[in-house]
């Protein structure tokens, strides 16, 4: 009885209980007819529309069996041709993002494709009032394998109205000092782009 009623409040409906649970759909009424339709109806409908989207999410199969480290250079500066900061902006290898996997995926191109000195790595972090420093430092610390001790203070800001994800670690600025990183990369996505574009314009 507790597994129907939970079932119907997520939206499903008396014979899919019936038929999960063995029984007549008649029963799964009795034990779930006090639950209020328009919620019922509610969750029924976010139900669908994720079930939906999971199917759209999971619609292209995609397997990574190996990489070549000229590939990770390719991948790599694509990414940074995305999030990453350009010279002459800047002299330094700057990619910024709050999504932790990109960057760990970012780092761990870099550090597959390129001969690097890890010492030129810097960490600057923007983060809300809320947050602990130290937890996030050492969150950040952990997904991109850089000491606490490259890490610069991060720029603490106010929360000011609108919405905020329920887990947010904050804005993660990656720093490679070495300008001739930024250089490369731009090169490399930069050549890769008009290769690309002879085959599909």
């Amino acid at each position: 009885m507790v597994l129907a009623r939970k079932l119907r409040d997520e939206g499903w409906y008396y014979r899919a209980i019936a038929s999960k649970l063995g029984v007549h759909p008649s029963m799964v009424s009795c034990w779930c007819n006090d639950l209020g339709r328009s919620v019922v109806k509610r969750n029924g409908l976010v139900r669908k529309n994720h079930l939906k989207r999971m199917r759209f999410y999971r619609m292209d199969r995609v397997s990574v069996d190996s990489l070549r480290d000229d590939e990770a250079r390719v991948l790599a500066a694509i990414l940074y041709w995305c999030e990453g900061s350009k010279y002459p902006s800047t002299t330094h290898l700057g990619f910024t993002s709050s999504d932790e996997q990109m960057q760990k995926v970012f780092i761990g191109l870099l550090r597959r494709g390129f001969v690097l000195d890890e010492t030129k790595f810097r960490v600057w972090l923007q983060i809300h009032e809320s947050h602990d420093r130290s937890e996030v430092i050492g969150f950040w610390s952990g997904v991109l394998s850089i000491p606490v001790s490259r890490f610069y203070r991060p720029k603490v800001t106010r929360k000011v109205g609108g919405k905020y994800r329920s887990v947010y670690h904050g804005t993660c600025s990656l720093r490679y000092y070495d300008y001739s990183m930024n250089i490369r990369l731009m090169g490399i996505y930069s050549r890769w782009a008009l290769g690309v574009l002879r085959l599909v314009a």
